[in-house]
């Protein structure tokens, strides 16, 4: 969320139009979702909104939604998992092997490398 709305604010301050500090905030603050209007409201009350910095507000909007995976993780634990079994081949000899090629594939292409950028 916060990348795209840096792209947005330095594309409209490459055009000329700037903004202060407290009204990126603001606008940040405006464009949080429903499920996040009690954090909206602590944050509007407990802070003056002029000063407040953007940094801080994202860290705090992290550590709000990290809150709420964790509690809502716990929730999560009682759902079950997949486990996928893991095989081996009939032939060790024939997955040496075909490791052994790979390895020398990887090598001659890391050579390969090395003398294009010289």
């Amino acid at each position: 969320m916060y990348s795209r709305f840096t792209d947005i604010v330095n594309t409209l301050e490459a055009l000329g139009k700037t903004f202060s500090n407290s009204k990126k905030v603001k606008k940040i603050i405006r464009s949080l979702p429903k499920e996040w209007r009690l954090k909206r409201t602590a944050i509007n009350e407990a802070n003056d909104l002029n000063t407040f910095s953007i940094d801080d507000l994202i860290g705090s909007l992290i550590r709000y939604k990290e809150d709420l995976a964790i509690e809502r993780g716990d929730k999560d634990k009682k759902k079950k998992s997949i486990a996928l079994k893991a095989s081996r081949s009939e032939n060790d000899k024939e997955s040496k092997f075909e490791n052994e090629d790979m390895a020398m594939i990887a090598r001659k292409f890391r050579k390969f490398s090395k003398k294009s950028n010289e």
